[in-house]
């Protein structure tokens, strides 16, 4: 478990690769008795598994298999997440090279996530966003983002907390894991 009581929901295909208190799909990817079965072509399997999270209470939830393996699986279901994020209440972990990273959406509010220095870390605007951090080399202060606009890669942690505060709009933030 990432943390005691966060329930971990895997998208279909993401159960082959971790243990999953849940696994919810169409089954094109993995086939059990403990797969959650939702036959609608008209939302990706990672969205099923947000439905299922609301639906059943489970809220705050870890959502494995957001990339899908594929580009247009991560880009859609990183819409998708940011469309059904409210108060932080979902995130996801997703591997790289040199290990994992989460995704965390942000709305309105202040927020603080543990680090490690040196981390790097990407806040990405759903829209346009007003945020200020504080313990990022590159500080932002009501610093307005947009997808079109001002975006925020490749930052890095500057100590163990780095503190959000968004004023206006959605944005993701991207960051490895501690």
């Amino acid at each position: 478990k990432i943390r005691e009581g966060i329930p971990i929901i895997a998208a279909d295909g993401a159960a082959n690769w971790i243990d999953a208190d849940y696994i919810v799909g169409d089954g094109d990817s993995f086939e059990s008795d403990k797969l959650i079965r939702i036959y609608d072509q008209d939302r990706t399997d990672f969205e099923k598994c947000i439905g299922f999270a609301k639906e059943k209470d489970l809220l705050p939830a870890l959502v494995i298999g957001v990339s899908g393996g594929e580009i247009e699986h991560i880009m859609g279901n990183i819409q998708i997440l940011l469309k059904h994020a409210e108060k932080s209440s979902l995130f996801f972990l997703a591997p790289y090279s040199n290990g994992l990273k989460i995704g965390i959406p942000l709305e309105k509010g202040t927020f603080q996530i543990q680090m490690k220095p040196e981390a790097t870390m990407s806040i990405l605007p759903f829209g346009s966003c007003t945020l200020s951090t504080k313990g990022l080399e590159w500080e932002l202060t009501d610093q307005v983002l947009t997808p079109d606009g001002l975006l925020a890669i490749r930052n890095r942690a500057k100590s163990k907390e780095v503190a959000f505060h968004v004023t206006q709009g959605k944005t993701l933030v991207i960051a490895e894991v501690v």
